[in-house]
């Protein structure tokens, strides 16, 4: 399914990493925050 999507939309393997690590820290802010209030 990922190299699919790296197929279609012309992303290397580099950029979709980054942008699945960019998610991921994004999620994790998320929960750190929630668990903060």
């Amino acid at each position: 399914m990922l190299s699919e999507r790296m197929e279609n939309t012309g992303e290397t393997r580099l950029e979709a990493m980054n942008n699945l690590a960019d998610c991921l820290t994004g999620i994790m802010n998320q929960i750190i925050k929630e668990k903060s209030n």
